[in-house]
Formats: C-alpha cells, structure tokens, sequence
C-alpha cells in the first residue's frame, strides 16, 4: 500500500511497544496470545482460568518489558515469556490450593507437577509454536499488502509453487514474484525484529 504504510510499520513491534506506541500491545497481544493460551491449557487450566492467566501475563511483560535481553545464545522473547506464564500458572495452582485448604501430600504433588519438565522443549512442540506465530504474524501484517501480493507469496512461499507458473497465472514478470516474496519477507523480518526468532517466521 504505498510508502506511508511501509513508514508507518518500519519499526520493529518490540521498540514501538518499549515506547507505548498505539496499538503495538495489542499487537503483541495478537501474535503470543494463542501460545500463552495454549501453555496453560496444557498445564491443565480451564479456558476461562487461562484466559485469567493470559491477561496477567501480559501486564506483568507490560510492566517489564524494558528488562527483557538477548545477551546469550538462546535468549528469546518466548522463552522469556514462557518463563512469565510458568511463573503465573504455578502462583495460581498455589493460590487455589490454599483456598481450597489442600494441604499434605496432595498440595505438594500439586506444586510438584507444576514445576516438573515437560515436552516444551520437544522438536514436535517448538515446531508447533513456530506454526503458530508465523500464522499469527502473517495475519497482523496481512492488511498491508494486496489480495494479489499475498496470493503470491503463499503460493511462492508457503505451498512452494514455481516462480514461473505464478508468474503466469498472474500475468506478472517472474522478477515480480521474487520481488513481493522479498518485500513481504523483509516486512516481517523487520516489524518483528526481537520478538520472533528468525526460524519462526516463513
């Protein structure tokens, strides 16, 4: 859509949320809420309870935000996420337990399986995740290009058609579809820079 849409976004989401810009946590919001949903039901919450959760979550990143680093390899803004959502699941298993006066053996196999490893590390389920915040990426950046720019870069990037043949069905120079797949890769790369891990992203 034009050079005023390309200004608008060529800062990465991460700086424009460290600076309170208007809707940059509603973005972050977008793009992590599915995976901060999907950790407490696996920890076993109830929607409406990890829904709870989720909001929680996410003010404490407001709060904090300026204190999340990359300084190792490893770092990343969902491991450092995870590490929040853990923090908060295990706090509200504590908390109902006292409230329910579930005390002993039962309250401390409770905590116990909260902080016991489980397959988050897995190939299967950082794939998964990778799937899901590229799915999610895609659909915030989505409205800033063309129906046409998009159907070409799926069919490009995603389900691996040949240059040629988009570049017929289109009616467009094959150098075109190089093109967009660059320009939309680039937009992605670079609104997301800190918050997404380059593998995450298509």
């Amino acid at each position: 859509m034009g050079d005023e849409v390309e200004e608008a976004t060529s800062t990465s989401l991460l700086i424009q949320a460290c600076g309170n810009l208007p809707n940059a946590w509603e973005r972050i919001v977008q793009l992590y809420g599915p995976l901060v949903y999907r950790w407490c039901r696996q920890k076993g919450l109830q929607p409406t309870d990890a829904d709870a959760i989720g909001q929680e979550v996410f003010l404490s990143v407001a709060d904090h935000l300026p204190e999340f680093r990359r300084d190792k390899v490893g770092d990343s803004f969902r491991a450092w996420l995870r590490v929040i959502t853990r923090n908060k699941i295990t706090d509200f298993f504590r908390n109902s337990a006292n409230e329910t006066a579930l005390g002993g053996e039962s309250g401390q196999l409770l905590l116990a399986s909260m902080a016991a490893p489980d397959d988050e590390d897995s190939i299967d389920a950082v794939s998964q995740e990778a799937r899901i915040l590229s799915e999610q990426a895609i659909s915030i950046v989505k409205m800033e290009f063309s129906d046409r720019d998009w159907q070409i870069f799926y069919r490009f990037v995603g389900a691996e058609e040949s240059a040629i043949s988009i570049a017929d069905d289109f009616g467009v120079t094959v150098n075109t579809v190089y093109l967009v797949k660059s320009r939309i890769r680039k937009r992605l790369r670079d609104y997301f820079a800190g918050l997404i891990e380059e593998s995450c992203l298509p």
